[in-house]
């Protein structure tokens, strides 16, 4: 038996209408039935280093291999973002791209509080792409920010138009604090775009000379760095530059490679 750990207890509290006052406990739980569960496997893999080293932060004691979920790199690749803009019926303005869930480990709030204090004379825009419960939190907070103009929501796009959808954006945000790796992330980055992501779990192993991390919370530097990222043409080109080649380690024929690997050795 293969085993891949692809959870944090933090993607089941909203879920589960866990009062913030009994989550710690909850957590605990979660890991205590995570061990029993994966106990009886013969192989534990998790998509990153930093995830892997989170299992043993909590207790596992046996060895985990770090294997990533992989993107292909054949669909994610740097496109005409003018077509795109269009395509999608979007401003032609400097664009921040979020895709995932709307929901409360994303954080999305912050990056709707960040874009007053992207200055310098940017006028940017937030899409949010994808669904979830915090849609109607979030357009009400960017309405009363002032920047309900600025916040387009695009809601559930289909997964045949993620990519020519990256290629509307000039910088790609991720603010969540749960992630073990961020698919979402690796395709803007084989996208050819920057990253500015919260310096949370396993995001620091998606950004080095490619984009910023900012600390979970902090929105002014949140708001620094996109306008680092917006005002610098040349900048966004270099950082783009190293995305495609850190994705390009992602590949996902390596990782079936891999687990086609895993699976022949447990069998021998």
């Amino acid at each position: 038996m293969v085993a891949t750990n692809h959870f944090m207890p933090d993607n089941l509290f909203q879920f589960a209408h866990i009062p913030a006052r009994l989550r710690e406990r909850a957590g605990q739980l979660a890991w205590h039935d995570f061990s029993r569960v994966f106990a009886r496997a013969d192989h534990v893999t998790t998509p990153t280093r930093l995830a892997a080293g989170l299992l043993c932060d909590k207790g596992w004691t046996r060895e985990v291999e770090a294997v990533s979920c992989g993107i292909d790199l054949h669909r994610f690749q740097p496109q005409p973002q003018r077509w795109a803009r269009q395509r999608f019926a979007l401003a032609d303005r400097p664009t921040i791209l979020f895709v995932g869930r709307l929901e409360e480990e994303k954080r999305l709030e912050e990056l709707i509080q960040a874009l007053p204090h992207v200055l310098n004379g940017v006028d940017a825009q937030v899409v949010l792409v994808g669904t979830g419960g915090k849609r109607a939190v979030l357009e009400r907070l960017a309405a009363r920010l002032g920047v309900g103009g600025r916040v387009r929501f695009l809601g559930f796009v289909p997964d045949a138009d993620l990519p020519q959808l990256y290629s509307v954006a000039d910088v790609f945000a991720m603010p969540g604090i749960a992630e073990l790796q961020s698919i979402a992330t690796l395709e803007a980055m084989a996208s050819g775009l920057s990253v500015v992501a919260a310096d949370a779990m396993a995001l620091p192993h998606l950004v080095a000379d490619n984009g910023y991390l900012y600390r979970p919370g902090d929105v002014q530097e949140l708001a620094r760095h996109l306008t680092a990222v917006l005002t610098s043409a040349e900048l966004r080109a270099s950082m783009g530059r190293a995305s495609l080649a850190l994705a390009a380690t992602h590949d996902h024929q390596r990782s079936l490679a891999r687990f086609e690997e895993i699976y022949a050795e447990l069998a021998a």
